[in-house]
């Protein structure tokens, strides 16, 4: 009897460790082969939000258009923000290439008398990255173009030149930064993202800007 359930264990262990095998075998594979279709390559669109500051400084100063205080020449403000974002990725080995466009709503107001606040910005910008497995970190330069909205100037004698001279303007800038985003599916990441902006002579008023943003990001890629 002892001898009969000695080859019988021995059969059933012989018959189940092919099965037992090909069982990890699939799971190996399985896996590899989900390593193997994620690539990050492909169109993507998304949303973003944080919070930003920005930051600006008059080079003609002129006393009628400074705040009071130990740097009397320059305004700051701060706010939330939020926006959209669309771009195209490459990935070969592990570096990835591509380019971005973003809008983001700022309405950041400058804490000075010209009630001037940072409307939104447009980015395009080109992407260059690293990616191990499913998580990619990246730097990006372009170009911005900022508006800036006014929701009311203030009129003589107060600031006599002022109502003479266009406070809210629109302009082009540098743009950069670096972020890292991380796939939760084939399909959808998530990131985080610090963006900064600069703007030599704002709309030629001899302003000079600053604006820093951190962003979470959510996105799909097609």
């Amino acid at each position: 009897m002892r001898t009969f359930l000695l080859t019988l264990a021995a059969v059933v262990t012989a018959a189940g460790a092919p099965a037992y095998a090909a069982d990890v075998a699939d799971v190996i594979y399985a896996d590899k082969s989900f390593e193997d279709r994620w690539n990050w390559t492909g169109a993507q669109v998304g949303v973003q939000a944080g919070y930003g500051w920005v930051k600006d400084r008059t080079n003609a100063p002129d006393p009628a258009f400074c705040f009071p205080g130990p740097d009397v020449c320059a305004a700051s403000g701060n706010d939330d923000v939020y926006g959209l974002f669309a771009g195209y990725n490459h990935q070969f080995a592990n570096f990835v290439i591509g380019a971005e466009v973003s809008y983001t709503h700022h309405d950041s107001l400058f804490n000075d008398i010209s009630t001037v606040a940072m409307h939104d910005t447009t980015v395009v910008a080109a992407r260059v990255g690293y990616a191990i497995d499913r998580v990619l970190a990246y730097g990006f330069v372009g170009g911005v173009y900022g508006r800036t909205s006014a929701s009311a100037l203030p009129s003589p004698p107060f600031a006599p030149n002022m109502a003479t001279k266009n406070w809210a303007g629109n302009d082009w800038g540098l743009a950069y930064g670096f972020g890292v985003d991380v796939a939760v599916t084939e399909n959808i990441f998530v990131g985080l993202r610090y963006e900064r902006q600069e703007y030599k002579n704002f709309n030629n008023l001899n302003i000079d800007a600053w604006s820093n943003a951190g962003l979470m990001r959510v996105g799909y890629k097609f």
